[in-house]
């Protein structure tokens, strides 16, 4: 944690990945009227990712202020550079995502029957790049914070929640289209190029 507190290119970095990651509610904001029209939609889900974000990254301070549940001494350095490297890989799956999905963006489940599927961008290898990136940036501030309690509460509390919403997404999409969200879906891995 002695790292996170002095001023250096690590912590700089991270405070300009977070001020980025936080500005995305500006930049792509729920679309107004989301309510609206026809479809279904879930919005519980995007509540449990929120409150397991918060649960990891409060885990992760709290163990960084008091040395419970760190990274052994010796790799606090090679961690924060992870966490770093895997902080900045989220912000732009992210950002590279919500640009793909341009006036399609929701931060609800949402399906419609004449809904557009988006196959550019990342959404060319993957069906959820954008739920890679929000794991991937809850994942790197507990390896920043050389938090290795927070990185397991990410890995569990953030990946199983997300894991959960994508189930619930994707089986929206086939009841609502069917065949055709069917084979948009197999040309694609669910999270991680060539594992899943």
């Amino acid at each position: 944690m002695e790292n996170a507190l002095q001023w250096n290119w690590q912590t700089a970095a991270f405070v300009l990945i977070t001020l980025a990651w936080w500005l995305e509610f500006v930049l792509f904001p729920s679309p107004k009227g989301e309510d609206e029209g026809d479809g279904v939609r879930e919005r519980r889900s995007f509540y449990q990712i929120m409150a397991a974000i918060l649960v990891s990254v409060g885990l992760s301070i709290v163990s960084a202020f008091s040395g419970a549940g760190q990274v052994p001494a010796g790799w606090g350095g090679v961690i924060q550079n992870v966490g770093i490297a895997v902080y900045a890989a989220g912000l732009l799956l992210r950002y590279g995502s919500l640009y793909s999905l341009g006036q399609h963006f929701s931060r609800n489940v949402e399906a419609k029957q004449e809904q557009e599927l988006i196959s550019s961008g990342f959404y060319g290898r993957l069906r959820h790049p954008l739920y890679l990136g929000l794991f991937l940036l809850a994942l790197g501030v507990p390896l920043f914070l050389t938090s290795a309690v927070g990185a397991a509460a990410a890995a569990v509390l953030v990946g199983g929640t997300l894991n959960r919403r994508m189930q619930l997404e994707e089986q929206l999409m086939e009841d609502v289209m069917g065949e055709r969200y069917r084979s948009w879906k197999q040309q694609r891995y669910r999270f991680i190029p060539y594992l899943y």
